[in-house]
């Protein structure tokens, strides 16, 4: 099972390919006078310095939607990376020596492609796969495949409410030294997203994720993303995001030392994204 869930990755990155096509050449197959069939949003975050503190900070992300009569192709990407450079300089024999010592603070990639068909008054069905690595909170590779049921309570041209619940089925391997080395387990999922227009140029988002274990219920996680987007032009816009992530059962990684009792560490529960974005729509 373990080496199937591993071929995941190479079918999202063909679902990932067809979102990179050329506008243009999407644009052939459609009609000069029917509405456009799908979007391309992409963010870019950076942060460098250099001289005496030298880190740099980047943040890409990219969401192409592509529907069809009732149909609707969700495809997400991000990057985020964040690496610090530390200078230390010391007296060795009456010389000047100094070290310069380069580290990853932060990174995370994912990579989600997910189906939606319309059923009927707002209802509708889903599946999809989702890549995910983040090492620095202990995970190596998660493999996430999930179907469900989601509901629209309302679409208006000021507020959007919706949910989704379904089942998951996740396959997850840690970083070296932990104990397992990795878990597969079925799941459950509720998502809830929000979005209100605040002006005609600026737009709140509140989305809400939790996933749960089905074969240990103290094995939960959850994701809340806060976003405020103000306009700058039709294509062109600012994003300010909060984003908080929650594990109850974060990774335990276990250390040894020869001739010692072994140790164990465990990652914090919750990380925290603050970032501030440009935004292209396309």
């Amino acid at each position: 099972m373990r080496r199937q869930a591993r071929t995941i990755p190479y079918v999202l990155a063909a679902l990932a390919a067809a979102a990179a096509l050329p506008a243009t050449a999407l644009a052939e197959d459609e009609p000069a006078t029917t509405k456009r069939r799908w979007t391309n949003t992409a963010e870019v975050g950076f942060v460098q310095t250099s001289g005496n503190s030298q880190t740099t900070n980047v943040k890409l992300s990219d969401r192409f939607i592509y529907g069809w009569d009732g149909w609707k192709l969700e495809i997400n990407m991000l990057a985020l990376r964040a690496e610090q450079t530390t200078r230390t300089a010391s007296n060795v024999g009456g010389a000047l020596v100094v070290t310069e010592v380069s580290e990853t603070t932060a990174e995370t990639y994912q990579l989600a492609g997910i189906l939606r068909r319309d059923i009927r008054d707002g209802f509708y069905w889903l599946t999809g796969l989702e890549w995910t690595r983040n090492r620095p909170a202990g995970i190596d590779d998660r493999y996430q495949a999930q179907v469900g049921l989601g509901y629209r309570f309302f679409r208006t041209d000021v507020h959007e409410l919706s949910s989704e619940l379904g089942l998951t089925y996740t396959d997850e391997s840690f970083v070296p030294g932990t104990t397992p080395d990795g878990q597969t387990y079925a799941g459950a999922r509720a998502f809830f997203g929000y979005s209100h227009k605040l002006s005609p140029t600026s737009t709140l988002t509140q989305d809400v994720e939790l996933l749960g274990n089905l074969d240990d219920t103290a094995d939960w996680r959850g994701k809340s993303e806060t976003a405020i987007t103000a306009s700058i032009t039709t294509q062109v816009a600012l994003k300010a995001s909060f984003t908080l992530l929650y594990d109850n059962r974060p990774v335990v990684q276990v250390l040894s030392a020869t001739g010692f009792p072994d140790v164990q560490f465990e990652f914090d529960k919750t990380d925290t994204i603050l970032a501030a974005s440009l935004v292209v729509n396309f």
